[in-house]
Protein backbone atom coordinates (compact mmCIF):
# COMPACT_ATOMS: atom_id res chain seq x y z
CA UNK A 1 0.00 0.00 0.00
CA UNK A 2 1.65 3.44 -0.94
CA UNK A 3 2.03 6.06 1.46
CA UNK A 4 -0.41 8.56 -0.86
CA UNK A 5 -3.21 5.81 -0.79
CA UNK A 6 -2.79 5.36 2.63
CA UNK A 7 -3.08 8.94 3.84
CA UNK A 8 -6.18 9.23 1.54
CA UNK A 9 -7.57 6.25 3.44
CA UNK A 10 -6.58 7.78 6.74
CA UNK A 11 -8.20 11.30 5.18
CA UNK A 12 -11.65 9.99 4.17
CA UNK A 13 -12.16 7.90 7.55
CA UNK A 14 -10.99 11.06 9.55
CA UNK A 15 -13.84 13.32 7.42
CA UNK A 16 -16.07 10.63 8.17
CA UNK A 17 -15.76 9.78 11.67
CA UNK A 18 -15.29 12.79 13.15
CA UNK A 19 -19.02 13.88 12.99
CA UNK A 20 -20.87 12.91 16.20
CA UNK A 21 -24.33 12.37 14.68
CA UNK A 22 -22.78 10.09 11.85
CA UNK A 23 -21.56 8.11 13.79
CA UNK A 24 -24.09 7.46 16.03
CA UNK A 25 -26.18 6.58 12.29
CA UNK A 26 -23.35 4.36 11.17
CA UNK A 27 -22.46 2.05 14.59
CA UNK A 28 -25.29 2.22 17.33
CA UNK A 29 -28.86 2.04 14.84
CA UNK A 30 -27.18 -0.91 13.41
CA UNK A 31 -26.86 -2.61 17.08
CA UNK A 32 -30.33 -1.08 17.80
CA UNK A 33 -31.76 -2.37 15.01
CA UNK A 34 -30.75 -5.39 15.19
CA UNK A 35 -32.14 -5.87 18.76
CA UNK A 36 -35.28 -5.15 17.91
CA UNK A 37 -35.69 -7.16 14.69
CA UNK A 38 -34.16 -10.43 16.16
CA UNK A 39 -36.44 -9.93 18.88
CA UNK A 40 -39.65 -8.66 16.68
CA UNK A 41 -39.36 -11.01 12.92
CA UNK A 42 -40.94 -14.29 13.41
CA UNK A 43 -42.70 -16.41 10.73
CA UNK A 44 -44.74 -18.07 13.13
CA UNK A 45 -48.89 -17.48 13.33
CA UNK A 46 -49.74 -17.62 16.77
CA UNK A 47 -52.47 -15.93 19.11
CA UNK A 48 -54.25 -15.70 16.04
CA UNK A 49 -57.62 -14.08 17.35
CA UNK A 50 -61.16 -16.11 16.86
CA UNK A 51 -64.55 -15.02 18.03
CA UNK A 52 -66.90 -17.97 18.76
CA UNK A 53 -70.44 -17.68 17.73
CA UNK A 54 -71.82 -20.98 20.09
CA UNK A 55 -75.28 -21.51 19.19
CA UNK A 56 -75.67 -24.96 20.68
CA UNK A 57 -73.79 -24.22 24.05
CA UNK A 58 -73.39 -27.46 25.18
CA UNK A 59 -70.42 -29.57 26.48
CA UNK A 60 -69.07 -30.08 22.90
CA UNK A 61 -68.74 -26.54 22.45
CA UNK A 62 -67.02 -25.95 25.80
CA UNK A 63 -64.43 -28.83 24.62
CA UNK A 64 -63.95 -26.72 21.33
CA UNK A 65 -63.48 -23.99 23.01
CA UNK A 66 -60.79 -25.30 25.27
CA UNK A 67 -58.77 -27.01 22.52
CA UNK A 68 -58.28 -24.05 21.06
CA UNK A 69 -56.95 -22.15 24.08
CA UNK A 70 -54.75 -25.03 25.30
CA UNK A 71 -52.16 -24.39 22.82
CA UNK A 72 -50.53 -21.04 21.59
CA UNK A 73 -51.97 -20.44 18.31
CA UNK A 74 -55.32 -19.07 19.34
CA UNK A 75 -57.04 -16.53 21.35
CA UNK A 76 -60.51 -16.69 22.00
CA UNK A 77 -61.68 -12.73 21.56
CA UNK A 78 -65.56 -13.09 22.23
CA UNK A 79 -67.94 -15.93 23.03
CA UNK A 80 -71.96 -14.89 22.14
CA UNK A 81 -75.18 -16.35 20.66
CA UNK A 82 -75.41 -13.73 17.40
CA UNK A 83 -73.15 -14.49 14.57
CA UNK A 84 -74.31 -11.02 13.26
CA UNK A 85 -71.85 -9.76 16.42
CA UNK A 86 -69.12 -12.04 15.92
CA UNK A 87 -68.99 -11.24 12.19
CA UNK A 88 -69.00 -7.42 12.67
CA UNK A 89 -65.71 -7.92 14.41
CA UNK A 90 -63.82 -8.95 11.62
CA UNK A 91 -64.57 -5.71 9.90
CA UNK A 92 -63.17 -4.27 12.77
CA UNK A 93 -60.06 -6.22 12.72
CA UNK A 94 -60.66 -7.76 16.06
CA UNK A 95 -60.55 -10.99 15.34
CA UNK A 96 -59.20 -12.96 12.24
CA UNK A 97 -61.30 -15.59 12.54
CA UNK A 98 -65.36 -16.60 13.02
CA UNK A 99 -66.19 -19.80 14.20
CA UNK A 100 -69.86 -21.54 14.26
CA UNK A 101 -70.52 -24.04 16.43
CA UNK A 102 -74.47 -24.87 14.97
CA UNK A 103 -77.57 -25.47 16.98
CA UNK A 104 -77.45 -29.54 17.71
CA UNK A 105 -74.10 -29.66 17.47
CA UNK A 106 -73.34 -32.36 19.90
CA UNK A 107 -76.64 -34.03 19.27
CA UNK A 108 -76.12 -34.93 15.78
CA UNK A 109 -72.45 -36.03 16.76
CA UNK A 110 -74.21 -38.81 19.33
CA UNK A 111 -76.09 -39.73 16.48
CA UNK A 112 -73.51 -40.43 14.20
CA UNK A 113 -74.69 -37.83 12.17
CA UNK A 114 -72.01 -35.33 10.27
CA UNK A 115 -72.04 -31.36 11.82
CA UNK A 116 -69.46 -29.69 10.51
CA UNK A 117 -68.29 -26.48 12.65
CA UNK A 118 -68.62 -23.05 9.86
CA UNK A 119 -64.81 -21.04 9.65
CA UNK A 120 -65.29 -17.51 8.38
CA UNK A 121 -61.91 -16.22 7.63
CA UNK A 122 -60.27 -12.97 7.32
CA UNK A 123 -58.60 -13.41 3.88
CA UNK A 124 -57.00 -10.10 3.59
CA UNK A 125 -53.85 -12.00 4.66
CA UNK A 126 -54.16 -14.69 2.76
CA UNK A 127 -51.00 -16.75 4.17
CA UNK A 128 -51.81 -16.13 8.04
CA UNK A 129 -55.49 -17.23 7.41
CA UNK A 130 -54.18 -20.45 5.25
CA UNK A 131 -51.91 -21.23 7.91
CA UNK A 132 -54.15 -20.19 11.51
CA UNK A 133 -56.40 -22.73 9.48
CA UNK A 134 -54.38 -25.44 8.81
CA UNK A 135 -53.39 -25.27 12.70
CA UNK A 136 -57.30 -25.42 13.62
CA UNK A 137 -57.78 -28.07 11.60
CA UNK A 138 -54.96 -30.43 12.65
CA UNK A 139 -55.92 -29.51 16.51
CA UNK A 140 -59.55 -31.24 15.29
CA UNK A 141 -58.24 -34.48 13.79
CA UNK A 142 -55.47 -34.79 16.56
CA UNK A 143 -58.37 -34.13 19.67
CA UNK A 144 -59.60 -37.24 21.52
CA UNK A 145 -63.38 -36.79 21.45
CA UNK A 146 -65.41 -37.65 24.28
CA UNK A 147 -67.78 -35.45 25.66
CA UNK A 148 -70.83 -36.51 23.52
CA UNK A 149 -69.70 -40.64 23.66
CA UNK A 150 -72.36 -42.13 24.94
CA UNK A 151 -70.64 -45.56 26.03
CA UNK A 152 -67.66 -46.56 27.05
CA UNK A 153 -65.03 -47.75 24.38
CA UNK A 154 -65.45 -51.26 25.44
CA UNK A 155 -65.21 -54.43 23.00
CA UNK A 156 -68.13 -56.62 22.62
CA UNK A 157 -67.68 -60.31 21.20
CA UNK A 158 -64.31 -59.12 20.33
CA UNK A 159 -66.06 -56.48 17.84
CA UNK A 160 -64.63 -53.12 18.40
CA UNK A 161 -66.93 -50.26 18.10
CA UNK A 162 -66.89 -47.64 14.95
CA UNK A 163 -65.17 -44.41 15.81
CA UNK A 164 -67.12 -41.65 16.81
CA UNK A 165 -67.28 -38.76 13.94
CA UNK A 166 -64.93 -35.90 14.45
CA UNK A 167 -66.51 -32.47 13.29
CA UNK A 168 -65.91 -31.34 9.71
CA UNK A 169 -65.11 -27.63 8.73
CA UNK A 170 -66.36 -25.54 6.41
CA UNK A 171 -64.75 -22.77 5.48
CA UNK A 172 -65.54 -19.53 3.94
CA UNK A 173 -63.15 -16.71 3.51
CA UNK A 174 -64.03 -12.90 3.68
CA UNK A 175 -62.21 -9.79 1.86
CA UNK A 176 -59.94 -11.45 0.25
CA UNK A 177 -61.84 -14.93 -1.60
CA UNK A 178 -59.08 -16.51 -3.62
CA UNK A 179 -56.74 -15.12 -0.92
CA UNK A 180 -54.59 -13.45 -3.25
CA UNK A 181 -51.14 -12.34 -1.55
CA UNK A 182 -50.67 -9.25 -3.81
CA UNK A 183 -53.91 -7.64 -2.86
CA UNK A 184 -52.33 -7.72 0.58
CA UNK A 185 -48.79 -6.87 -0.02
CA UNK A 186 -50.36 -4.20 -2.61
CA UNK A 187 -51.97 -1.48 0.15
CA UNK A 188 -48.71 -1.81 2.21
CA UNK A 189 -46.47 -1.19 -0.71
CA UNK A 190 -48.17 1.99 -1.22
CA UNK A 191 -47.94 3.63 2.15
CA UNK A 192 -43.90 2.04 1.78
CA UNK A 193 -43.41 4.22 -1.47
CA UNK A 194 -45.11 7.32 0.23
CA UNK A 195 -42.88 6.88 3.23
CA UNK A 196 -39.92 6.62 1.50
CA UNK A 197 -40.46 9.26 -1.32
CA UNK A 198 -41.95 12.46 1.20
CA UNK A 199 -39.80 11.80 4.05
CA UNK A 200 -36.61 11.25 1.39
CA UNK A 201 -37.46 14.56 -0.70
CA UNK A 202 -37.99 17.37 1.92
CA UNK A 203 -35.54 15.90 4.07
CA UNK A 204 -32.57 15.69 1.42
CA UNK A 205 -34.55 18.84 -0.20
CA UNK A 206 -33.54 21.21 2.89
CA UNK A 207 -30.03 19.90 3.25
CA UNK A 208 -29.18 20.41 -0.36
CA UNK A 209 -29.62 23.82 0.20
CA UNK A 210 -27.45 24.15 3.05
CA UNK A 211 -24.58 22.37 1.27
CA UNK A 212 -25.28 25.00 -2.04
CA UNK A 213 -25.17 27.97 0.50
CA UNK A 214 -28.34 29.11 -0.60
CA UNK A 215 -30.09 28.77 2.53
CA UNK A 216 -28.21 31.45 3.57
CA UNK A 217 -29.63 33.51 1.07
CA UNK A 218 -33.06 32.57 1.63
CA UNK A 219 -32.48 32.96 5.31
CA UNK A 220 -31.55 36.80 4.89
CA UNK A 221 -34.12 36.97 1.91
CA UNK A 222 -37.20 39.13 3.29
CA UNK A 223 -39.72 35.77 3.45
CA UNK A 224 -40.98 34.81 6.51
CA UNK A 225 -40.38 31.68 8.88
CA UNK A 226 -44.14 30.36 7.87
CA UNK A 227 -43.41 30.75 4.43
CA UNK A 228 -40.19 29.21 4.48
CA UNK A 229 -41.27 26.34 6.05
CA UNK A 230 -44.05 26.13 3.47
CA UNK A 231 -42.49 26.63 0.92
CA UNK A 232 -40.13 24.07 1.16
CA UNK A 233 -42.88 21.45 2.31
CA UNK A 234 -45.45 21.85 -0.12
CA UNK A 235 -44.48 20.89 -3.00
CA UNK A 236 -43.77 17.60 -1.53
CA UNK A 237 -47.39 17.41 -0.29
CA UNK A 238 -48.53 17.76 -3.97
CA UNK A 239 -45.59 15.24 -4.90
CA UNK A 240 -46.96 12.91 -2.51
CA UNK A 241 -50.33 13.23 -3.89
CA UNK A 242 -49.86 13.14 -7.22
CA UNK A 243 -47.68 9.97 -6.52
CA UNK A 244 -50.89 8.34 -4.68
CA UNK A 245 -53.09 8.62 -7.41
CA UNK A 246 -50.38 6.87 -9.90
CA UNK A 247 -49.68 3.98 -7.93
CA UNK A 248 -53.65 4.08 -7.25
CA UNK A 249 -54.25 3.79 -10.79
CA UNK A 250 -51.38 1.49 -11.61
CA UNK A 251 -52.17 -1.21 -8.52
CA UNK A 252 -56.26 -0.92 -9.96
CA UNK A 253 -55.81 -1.57 -14.14
CA UNK A 254 -52.45 -3.86 -14.01
CA UNK A 255 -52.57 -5.71 -10.31
CA UNK A 256 -57.02 -5.60 -9.95
CA UNK A 257 -57.10 -4.11 -6.68
CA UNK A 258 -60.40 -2.73 -6.23
CA UNK A 259 -60.97 0.12 -3.65
CA UNK A 260 -63.87 -1.69 -1.85
CA UNK A 261 -64.39 1.29 0.64
CA UNK A 262 -64.90 4.87 0.41
CA UNK A 263 -62.43 7.14 -2.05
CA UNK A 264 -62.86 10.67 0.67
CA UNK A 265 -61.51 8.26 3.21
CA UNK A 266 -58.81 7.08 1.03
CA UNK A 267 -57.83 10.80 0.37
CA UNK A 268 -58.21 11.83 4.13
CA UNK A 269 -55.97 9.36 5.14
CA UNK A 270 -53.15 10.08 2.84
CA UNK A 271 -53.22 13.09 2.74
CA UNK A 272 -52.72 13.30 6.67
CA UNK A 273 -49.94 10.43 6.35
CA UNK A 274 -48.00 12.45 3.78
CA UNK A 275 -48.32 15.80 6.29
CA UNK A 276 -46.49 13.19 8.73
CA UNK A 277 -43.95 12.20 7.10
CA UNK A 278 -43.46 15.62 5.74
CA UNK A 279 -42.91 16.69 9.28
CA UNK A 280 -40.58 13.41 9.83
CA UNK A 281 -38.15 14.97 6.84
CA UNK A 282 -38.38 18.57 8.50
CA UNK A 283 -37.14 16.88 11.37
CA UNK A 284 -34.26 14.82 9.47
CA UNK A 285 -33.11 18.28 7.86
CA UNK A 286 -32.65 19.85 10.72
CA UNK A 287 -30.14 17.41 12.57
CA UNK A 288 -28.55 16.36 9.25
CA UNK A 289 -25.88 18.48 7.72
CA UNK A 290 -25.27 17.42 4.49
CA UNK A 291 -27.47 15.05 2.04
CA UNK A 292 -25.48 11.83 2.58
CA UNK A 293 -26.12 12.06 6.42
CA UNK A 294 -29.90 12.89 5.94
CA UNK A 295 -30.13 9.99 3.64
CA UNK A 296 -28.32 7.65 6.25
CA UNK A 297 -30.66 9.27 8.98
CA UNK A 298 -33.78 8.47 6.73
CA UNK A 299 -33.30 4.80 6.30
CA UNK A 300 -32.47 4.48 10.27
CA UNK A 301 -35.90 5.15 10.48
CA UNK A 302 -37.32 3.49 7.83
CA UNK A 303 -36.32 0.29 8.54
CA UNK A 304 -38.02 0.45 11.91
CA UNK A 305 -40.99 1.60 10.29
CA UNK A 306 -41.15 -1.03 7.72
CA UNK A 307 -40.36 -4.21 10.30
CA UNK A 308 -42.86 -2.76 12.77
CA UNK A 309 -45.91 -1.43 10.49
CA UNK A 310 -47.73 -5.41 10.03
CA UNK A 311 -46.33 -5.01 6.49
CA UNK A 312 -44.15 -8.62 6.31
CA UNK A 313 -44.71 -9.74 9.48
CA UNK A 314 -48.06 -9.92 12.18
CA UNK A 315 -47.50 -7.48 15.05
CA UNK A 316 -49.81 -9.57 16.88
CA UNK A 317 -47.26 -12.13 17.05
CA UNK A 318 -44.15 -10.11 18.35
CA UNK A 319 -43.44 -9.84 22.18
CA UNK A 320 -45.86 -7.76 23.89
CA UNK A 321 -42.97 -4.96 24.43
CA UNK A 322 -42.81 -4.69 21.17
CA UNK A 323 -46.09 -4.69 20.09
CA UNK A 324 -46.20 -1.89 22.74
CA UNK A 325 -43.29 -0.18 20.30
CA UNK A 326 -45.17 -0.19 17.67
CA UNK A 327 -47.66 1.85 18.86
CA UNK A 328 -45.25 5.05 17.75
CA UNK A 329 -44.84 3.74 14.58
CA UNK A 330 -47.00 6.25 12.02
CA UNK A 331 -46.76 3.67 9.12
CA UNK A 332 -48.36 1.33 11.22
CA UNK A 333 -51.41 2.68 11.70
CA UNK A 334 -51.52 4.49 7.91
CA UNK A 335 -51.13 0.75 6.36
CA UNK A 336 -53.87 -1.31 8.30
CA UNK A 337 -56.08 1.73 7.79
CA UNK A 338 -55.06 0.96 4.02
CA UNK A 339 -55.96 -2.36 3.44
CA UNK A 340 -59.27 -1.75 5.40
CA UNK A 341 -60.16 1.01 2.89
CA UNK A 342 -59.48 -1.53 -0.04
CA UNK A 343 -60.19 -4.86 1.21
CA UNK A 344 -62.65 -4.54 4.25
CA UNK A 345 -64.20 -1.69 2.57
CA UNK A 346 -64.27 0.41 5.73
CA UNK A 347 -64.86 4.35 5.74
CA UNK A 348 -64.01 6.99 8.04
CA UNK A 349 -66.77 5.48 10.41
CA UNK A 350 -63.90 2.88 11.17
CA UNK A 351 -61.27 4.52 10.82
CA UNK A 352 -61.40 7.74 12.54
CA UNK A 353 -59.06 6.79 15.28
CA UNK A 354 -56.22 6.34 12.89
CA UNK A 355 -56.57 8.95 11.63
CA UNK A 356 -56.73 11.02 14.92
CA UNK A 357 -53.60 9.40 15.71
CA UNK A 358 -51.60 10.14 12.39
CA UNK A 359 -52.79 13.63 13.30
CA UNK A 360 -51.38 13.76 16.47
CA UNK A 361 -48.06 12.44 15.07
CA UNK A 362 -48.36 15.29 12.78
CA UNK A 363 -48.77 18.03 15.02
CA UNK A 364 -45.93 16.47 17.00
CA UNK A 365 -43.34 15.70 13.80
CA UNK A 366 -44.60 19.33 12.14
CA UNK A 367 -43.74 21.29 15.41
CA UNK A 368 -41.21 19.87 16.57
CA UNK A 369 -39.39 19.74 13.08
CA UNK A 370 -40.42 23.38 12.45
CA UNK A 371 -39.38 24.67 15.52
CA UNK A 372 -35.46 23.52 15.16
CA UNK A 373 -36.22 24.56 11.70
CA UNK A 374 -36.52 28.20 13.06
CA UNK A 375 -34.12 27.93 15.63
CA UNK A 376 -31.38 26.65 13.02
CA UNK A 377 -32.41 30.18 11.33
CA UNK A 378 -31.74 32.77 13.85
Amino acid sequence: MTTALKALIRKELIQTLRDKKLRVVLFALPVVQLIIFGTAISTDVKKTKVTLCDEDRSKASREIHSILTAGEYFEITDINEDCRKSENLLYVNKAKILLVIPAGFEKKLQMGENSPLQAVLDGSDGSSASTSLGYMLRMFMEHQWKTWQKTPDIRLYSITPPPLPKPELQTRVYFNPEMESRFFLLPGIMTMILTIIVTLLTAMGITREKESGTFDQLIVSPIRGWELILGKTLPYLLIGLVDLLLVTLVSRYVFQLKMSGSFAAFIILNTVYIICMLGLGLFISTVSSSQGQAMMTVFGFLFPFIILSDFFFPVDNMPIFVRRLTMLNPMKYALVAQREIFLKGNGLAFLWDSVLILCLFSVIFLGYGAYRFRAGTE
